[in-house]
């Protein structure tokens, strides 16, 4: 549904669409001294582009895919859907699609919004294969709703203050997990009260503290379940974050058809599939979760602590 007035186009009609690539890695040259930022999906997330994963030298400029400022930039494989907009000009990889709009025709912040909302169209143009690609082609004949550009101009800019909003409130965020990521080095490694250290096969710990192996204060939850209709809280690898969980933040009821782990509020869920290798949550609340997770509950009679002092394969407690 979209107002009577308002068209609806394809990205083609609306801007210059572009697929990234890599320039080589072999060349030494194209990677140092890096000068312009070389975006790949992880970098952005519906978001105006701040981080970049590296830089490339200007001497990789003419081997590179280079759009300016204000693009839009869409993931097209593996990740599909998610969107940045570029706020100086910047290189990407193959992993992306970018638009370049014809500033005569759409607002360029219109367009970032826009396609937001279009993600399932999207995803519902990707190929069925090992990793899910949406080619150039098929991209360019995403549809969006079309208003009046005054209209779209002040769409935009109500959006605007909003994702301003939400970002400001995301640095504040990775500060605050900055400042827990410091202290937990200190806590594991110092101890409370600062004490001298030793060095053990884990690393430096406290002079008055021990290492067990984990098997001693926790055990493996191997409680398999075939649900068989109604819905369950589901949490897949893609849910699992370092040290928190984005489990708390959406809704990951659904039906669940093959068989899965069982696990309790309070246990710890760690992926064991890389890159999910480091990364373990403590489960808020009772549910389901692939078998590519281990489920570790904690011994509480054992007087040690609920979370390993490292998430890096480790099978140690302090």
């Amino acid at each position: 549904m979209i107002p009577e007035d308002w068209e609806v186009v394809r990205l083609e009609e609306i801007g210059k669409i572009i697929t990234g690539n890599t320039p080589s890695k072999r060349k030494k040259e194209y990677w140092e001294n890096g000068e312009i930022d070389f975006i790949k999906p992880p970098d952005f997330k519906n978001s105006y582009i701040t981080t970049f994963s590296e830089k490339i030298s200007l001497k990789a400029k003419d081997k590179a895919r280079i759009v300016p400022e204000k693009s839009i930039l869409v993931s097209c494989i593996g990740i599909i859907g998610r969107v940045g907009y570029t706020l100086k000009p910047v290189a990407f990889n193959q992993q992306i699609n970018a638009i370049i709009p014809f500033s005569d025709k759409i607002d360029n912040l219109f367009l970032f919004f826009a396609l937001q909302t279009q993600v399932k169209q999207i995803e519902s143009l990707k190929s069925v294969t090992t990793v899910p690609i949406v080619n150039k082609a098929k991209f360019s004949h995403v549809k969006i709703p079309f208003p009046p550009l005054e209209e779209q101009r002040k769409i935009a800019r109500v959006l605007d203050k909003i994702q301003q909003a939400i970002e400001l409130q995301d640095r504040i965020i990775e500060q605050a997990k900055n400042l827990k990521k410091s202290l937990m080095q200190k806590l594991f490694t110092e101890g409370l009260y600062g004490e001298e250290q030793k060095e053990m096969e884990i690393g430096l710990i406290p002079k008055s503290w021990v290492v067990v192996r984990l098997g001693e204060v926790a055990t493996q939850r191997k409680e398999q379940t075939l649900p068989s209709g109604g819905k369950f809280k589901y949490v897949g690898l893609e849910h699992i974050e370092s040290g928190e969980t984005r489990i708390n933040r959406f809704d990951f009821d659904q039906n669940v058809k093959s068989l899965k782990y069982k696990f309790y509020e309070g246990d710890i869920l760690y992926g064991k599939l890389r890159p999910y290798l480091d990364k373990a949550v403590k489960a808020p609340f009772e549910g389901v979760c692939s078998t590519d997770i281990i489920v570790i509950q904690a011994d509480e009679k054992k007087d040690s602590v609920r979370l390993p002092c490292q998430f890096n394969a480790s099978p140690y407690f302090c």
